[in-house]
């Protein structure tokens, strides 16, 4: 069976801090989107239910085809957060013993507070930093460094990618890929944000027009997320 193409890895946010001369400003943290490597096609020749003779696992397809929304989707998973660390490479074994050592309250903070990074996209026509100031950079940073010690592992699937070589259609490579799927209780981690909606704000000198972009901002936080 084809899936789409390939998956959007989530890296790190990295946090730098400008030092300025006087007169002395607010030092500016630069939260840097991660990168999105260029989707390639490919098909599965290979995963973790095939000795077994049973299909793919219906989180992972619908992962694949639609990302997080549609597992989340999934009766399963109804008021429930869904999140999924991904790793990739050329050793299934080396693969597995990450998957051995994953600690889901130790992984998550990462992965939310890419969630949240991505909320301030909106519509692309301003700069979350011209829009909101620094509590962009405090929000995500407060997520990243927040305890979630209340997250579930759910469960865990690898894959072998072989890609489709377009400018040489007889040539192959391919990859694996594991997949580890993590729970958050929807009205704890909803509570809990909310609270850190309040914590990013503190201590931030912030002009009028910001400070409304950022009460509108928090308003329809969870629309979406």
């Amino acid at each position: 069976m084809k899936y789409g193409t390939g998956i959007a890895a989530l890296l790190p946010v990295v946090f730098l801090v400008a030092c300025v001369s006087a007169p002395k400003p607010i030092p500016k943290l630069d939260v840097q989107a991660p990168v999105i490597p260029t989707e390639r096609d490919y098909l599965i020749d290979n995963h973790k239910n095939l000795i077994s003779g049973t299909p793919i696992s219906e989180w992972v397809s619908n992962y694949l085809d639609r990302g997080i929304p549609a597992v989340e989707a999934l009766g399963l998973y109804q008021n429930k957060y869904v999140f999924i660390s991904e790793t990739g490479g050329s050793s299934l074994e080396a693969l597995t013993m990450w998957s051995e050592g994953f600690l889901a309250y130790l992984d998550i903070p990462q992965l939310v507070a890419d969630r949240v990074r991505r909320r301030f996209a909106g519509d692309g026509t301003r700069s979350p930093e011209e829009e909101y100031g620094r509590y962009h950079e405090n929000l995500v940073r407060t997520a990243a460094d927040a305890k979630y010690s209340w997250v579930k592992r759910e469960d865990d699937f690898w894959i072998h990618k072989r890609f489709l070589a377009e400018e040489n259609p007889g040539a192959e490579d391919g990859e694996y890929v594991f997949l580890i799927l993590v729970t958050v209780d929807q009205t704890s981690l909803r509570e809990h944000l909310g609270n850190l909606l309040v914590k990013a704000l503190e201590k931030l000198e912030l002009t009028r027009d910001q400070n409304s972009a950022i009460a509108r901002f928090n308003q329809t936080f969870f629309d979406g997320f």
